[in-house]
């Protein structure tokens, strides 16, 4: 053999063999330990591929965050179970992400030495994520939400309806070609005056900064279902329902309001805008105050503000128009709210959802919330002209029509320039002479 290896018999392209110095476990390889008898120039692409795998292994380590996943959030001494302070955030999805545990060590150190400078120090996550997000403690001002609890027979009735469902195969053949028919009237009737339907709500009022505006620190859930809508044209309605848009000339009448009240039960209703005053921006324009109500028939309430369209003023934007049911205790006295009929006054109209709240709140419970959206149109106009009897603001830019020149023409031949005159000034040309003529 060895012969023929110096005679070239065999020649390089057909050497072809691997000697390995294996051990237990392909972890505890170095690369070292493995060595290949082909030359790079003769290796197929198998055959790289295969080394290249081999080398993956040979390198490959544990994480520096191994282990972590296996982390407890509860302490456990003895005859006590004591929770971490970060316990309700672990397994959150919305917390900072980092990519790597080298960016998270860089980003660490980096505030470390920041908030050492500020002198501030975090006990828990949640006192951090309050003051990165600056968001307030809320506090439950309303009624408490009703449980969703169903008793046996109802769960059992439900799981057989599901079931069914799942079963019928012209029911997901429809569903797979889009010719599944739903009943939405019956959805609605079922989603209406539950506790998803307050939760949804308040998500809703909560996105759209709704409590944050008007009550602070304070939100609740609006459990007592309520249905706004006004009149229209050919006997339509205009609904109010979560943020929807409502133009001012289509919510120019006062609305129609029901909800759901025993007989005996006294309300509060008022309509507010935080968007609207044109003064003070921590203040609102109060559009319509209704208190004393007994059940719920509005007309049997007192009326202490009449109604107001709304007058978004021209350049800003959406404004939302906010509907607020208060349940009282008793009969109060709103003296101090009332004012003379009709206001066409704006400063009487400046209100503070707040500061009444704050004044009432011992006989008010917060109960339901709807609200809308509305931008300027034309008949804001005559509202600030015939109501307020002042000129209207406005806040965006008007440009004015300018003439300008036309196609270009060949010139008229033998006949007067006269078409020039419009497009010279009308001051004088030089300063002793005059007008062009």
């Amino acid at each position: 053999m060895l012969s023929q290896v110096k005679n070239g018999l065999c020649s390089a392209t057909i050497i072809n063999f691997y000697v390995f110095r294996s051990l237990r476990s392909g972890y505890r390889l170095k690369p070292g330990c493995m060595k290949s008898g082909v030359l790079e120039v003769n290796k197929t692409g198998e055959q790289k591929y295969q080394e290249q795998v081999a080398d993956a292994m040979l390198h490959k380590r544990k994480s520096p965050l191994q282990g972590f996943e296996r982390v407890h959030v509860t302490l456990k001494t003895k005859g006590n179970d004591k929770l971490l302070p970060n316990e309700p955030f672990y397994g959150r999805n919305d917390l900072p992400t980092y990519g790597s545990y080298k960016n998270y060590a860089h980003e660490a150190e980096r505030m470390r030495r920041e908030n050492r400078d500020k002198k501030l120090f975090w006990k828990t996550m949640d006192h951090w994520l309050k003051v990165q997000k600056a968001d307030p403690n809320f506090i439950d001002i309303g009624m408490k939400l009703p449980s969703q609890k169903l008793q046996e027979h109802e769960v059992k009735a439900i799981k057989r309806e599901i079931k069914k469902i799942l079963l019928d195969p012209q029911r997901e053949k429809a569903a797979r070609k889009r010719n599944l028919n739903v009943d939405i009237d019956q959805f609605l009737e079922d989603w209406e005056g539950s506790p998803d339907e307050a939760r949804d709500v308040f998500n809703v009022a909560h996105h759209y900064n709704i409590y944050r505006d008007l009550f602070g620190h304070g939100h609740f859930y609006p459990v007592v279902p309520m249905n706004i809508a006004f009149p229209g044209k050919d006997e339509l309605l205009n609904p109010v329902y979560y943020g929807n848009e409502i133009s001012p000339s289509e919510a120019a009448s006062t609305p129609e309001v029901s909800f759901v009240s025993k007989p005996d039960n006294l309300w509060s209703l008022i309509v507010t805008n935080p968007d609207e005053h044109l003064e003070d921006n921590d203040k609102e324009y109060l559009h319509w105050f209704v208190a004393n109500i007994k059940g719920n028939d509005l007309l049997t309430g007192e009326q202490l503000i009449d109604y107001l369209p709304p007058f978004p003023a021209r350049g800003t934007g959406y404004h939302r128009m906010v509907f607020l049911l208060f349940q009282q205790t008793r009969v109060l006295d709103f003296s101090s709210e009332r004012r003379n009929l009709p206001c066409c006054l704006l400063r009487n109209r400046t209100f503070k959802t707040k500061n009444f709240y704050k004044k009432f709140q011992v006989d008010l419970i917060p109960a339901s919330v709807r609200f809308f959206q509305t931008k300027w149109d034309e008949s804001v106009q005559k509202t600030f002209h015939k109501t307020f009897d002042m000129p209207e603001p406005v806040y965006d830019f008007i440009p004015k029509e300018i003439e300008r020149l036309g196609q270009l023409k060949t010139f008229p031949h033998r006949k007067p320039l006269t078409w020039l005159k419009k497009f010279m000034p009308k001051e004088p040309i030089y300063p002793g002479g005059g007008a062009f003529t």
